[in-house]
């Protein structure tokens, strides 16, 4: 059975097998997250130069060290074999190709900053939860980056000063100017 939980990756090592369409979605999604990605693949998409890219067909050689390794060839028995490798040595790893079958799963993310929203089906139905997230960007998009800056900054003031714990609730229908205005009466 799942359980939803953030990790930190940005120190820790990640290796794609793989350097396809997949792995460019899947590279590219951890871009801002992870400070140690590695492509491995004899063939990796242009897309992916940013990370560590290792021109190999021998991709068993190179999980020793991974943390977390997301195995995305283009065939299934070599992916299925890099599985039980991964899991024999205790790493983590999504298959791109049967995320059902994976230790762990990719959901659809959107990164608001300190706010995020993290939708998934389990694999289920990938689709369902990318319309969840654009439905959820639409709802939601005035909570942006500087609004959660302010809310930060808010909610310093309400902790430090021992206001009533209500007003933190009070200011989330306000929209940016508002929020600054509010937030100015308790400085």
């Amino acid at each position: 059975m799942r359980y939803p939980m953030m990790v930190d990756l940005s120190e820790k090592i990640v290796k794609i097998i793989g350097g396809g369409e997949v792995a460019r979605r899947k590279g590219l999604a951890l871009r801002d997250y992870c400070n140690h990605l590695y492509v491995i693949g004899p063939e990796i998409h242009r897309d992916l130069e940013f990370a560590n890219c290792i021109y190999s067909d021998e991709p068993e050689k190179y999980l020793e060290d991974a943390d977390f390794v997301i195995i995305c060839t283009n065939n299934e028995s070599v992916n299925k074999k890099l599985a039980a490798a991964c899991k024999d040595k205790n790493i983590w790893y999504l298959l791109g190709s049967d995320e059902k079958n994976s230790e762990v799963i990719f959901p659809a993310v959107l990164d608001m900053g300190d706010l995020q929203f993290c939708i998934t089906t389990n694999g289920a139905y990938p689709a369902l939860a990318r319309k969840i997230k654009e439905e959820l960007i639409e709802k939601y998009d005035k909570y942006d980056r500087e609004f959660i800056e302010e809310l930060k900054k808010f909610r310093k003031i309400v902790i430090d000063n021992n206001l009533d714990r209500q007003l933190l609730y009070d200011v989330l229908d306000l929209n940016l100017e508002e929020l600054k205005e509010y937030i100015g009466r308790y400085k």
